[in-house]
């Protein structure tokens, strides 16, 4: 499990490989955002295995994005990353439950073009 992070010139990309548990999430993205926090996203999960990331955990980690939305301003944006349509179902539904307690959009992609095309439209 690591999330490796790369700061771009208009986001931030958290680059994920191996198991990821929800708490890593939480940390890495907060240890990030507290300190040079960043409007934009990008949840690179195309090396990962998320299907530690249970439904249990959805709302927890949406609370704490919704903590962190404060710090990356008006229009923040995250845009998920995954290497296929079981885990974009997966996602998409963290990003309902997201979409319900934060600020933040968030929007599921199998292209990291796309992803970070539908970044920087939001900037």
């Amino acid at each position: 499990m690591s999330i490796e992070v790369r700061e771009h010139d208009a986001f931030v990309e958290f680059v994920g490989s191996g198991e990821l548990s929800a708490t890593e999430i939480m940390s890495v993205s907060a240890a990030f955002h507290s300190r040079t926090p960043k409007k934009l996203a990008l949840w690179n999960l195309f090396d990962a295995q998320i299907s530690y990331f249970k439904a249990e955990y959805f709302l927890q980690v949406a609370e704490k994005g919704a903590e962190l939305a404060r710090l990356r301003g008006e229009g923040a944006r995250n845009a998920i990353l995954v290497r296929n349509e079981d885990e974009g179902l997966l996602l998409h539904a963290y990003a309902s439950t997201a979409s319900a307690v934060s600020p933040v959009l968030h929007q599921v992609f199998l292209d990291r073009d796309d992803a970070v095309a539908w970044l920087r439209a939001g900037s």
